[in-house]
Formats: C-alpha cells, structure tokens, sequence
C-alpha cells in the first residue's frame, strides 16, 4: 500500500511537468492552456523565431552582397583575361617583327661584310695599278728596268698575299720591346 501510495504521490508530482496542453472550447472560441513551464518554453522559442529571423534576413543580404561581389570579381577576371589574350597576342607580333628585324640586320651585316671585301679588292687592285704605273714611268725615266721591275714584282706579290707591314710607334724606336 505504501508503494502505491509513493508511486501515485510520484505521478502526480512529476507528471505534470510535461503535460501537453489542453484545448478547450469557451463560448465557441478554442482556447490552449498552457502549464508555467510550457508558457516560458514557448515565449522563448518565439524570442528565438525573431532573432533568427533577423540572422535569417542578414544572411540573404550577406548572401546577396557575396553574389554580387562575386558578380563584380568575375566580371573584373573576364577583363584581365582579355587585356591578358590582347598583351599575348601583341607580343607574338613583337616577337615576330624582332625576328623579322634580326633577320633584317644580319643581311645588311652581310652585305656590309660583302661590300668591305669588294672595297679592300679595289683599293688592292688601284693600289696595284699605281705602282705598275709609277714602276714604268721610274723605269722609262732612269733606265733601271731591272731593278724597277723587281721592286714592282715584290710590291705587287706583297699586295695580292695581304702582307701588313710593322706598326710604327715612337716607343718601339727607344725601347725594345719585349
């Protein structure tokens, strides 16, 4: 008797804490009745409905800013990237006309080397002439066609082999080199 007496005293007590609430009709309005406990169990969940309301609302906002940003840096990406293809493009056509222009330069050096090559076998040949004729005019006027003639032959033989005759410089007539 005593444990049916703790076990409904226990009921009673306890059992009430989570009690669902009750509808009644008054007046033909339904009303609910709510226990202390499930009245500030449902005044703080409606408090917590407004703050993430509020949280809610400033993530679509944040949301939306990010997708705009995001917008702002895609589109600010696809204009670098075309400035980027338009700077590609302008330096393969630099690279092709400095080729171009190298191409350009090494057949002018070649043509300068060409025309040095022609101007030192003219100069040899007038050089050559020169003194064929003043050879002859030194041989008619002195009568020493030998030796003229010698000396012509060596001259001529020294310009067609390129023989550079010895630098002069004051030094080299007080000092012996070493």
């Amino acid at each position: 008797m005593l444990f049916l007496f703790i076990l409904t005293l226990n009921v009673i007590a306890f059992g009430q804490v989570n009690l669902v609430p009750i509808r009644i009709v008054y007046q033909g309005d339904t009303g609910i009745f709510l226990t202390k406990r499930q009245e500030v169990e449902v005044l703080k969940n409606l408090e917590y409905k407004e703050i993430y309301k509020s949280n809610l609302d400033s993530m679509f906002k944040f949301s939306y800013n990010c997708t705009e940003a995001l917008m702002l840096s895609r589109e600010a990406f696809f204009g670098l990237y075309e400035q980027y293809n338009q700077l590609e493009d302008e330096a393969k056509l630099q690279r092709q006309n400095a080729t171009i222009e190298k191409g350009l330069k090494k057949a002018a050096q070649d043509s300068l080397s060409e025309e040095k090559v022609k101007k030192k076998g003219w100069r040899k040949a007038a050089i050559g002439e020169g003194i064929l004729i003043v050879g002859a005019v030194v041989g008619v006027v002195s009568g020493a066609w030998v030796p003229v003639a010698t000396l012509v032959i060596v001259a001529e033989v020294a310009i067609i082999m390129d023989v550079k005759p010895p630098k002069f410089s004051m030094k080299n007539l007080f000092f012996k080199p070493e």
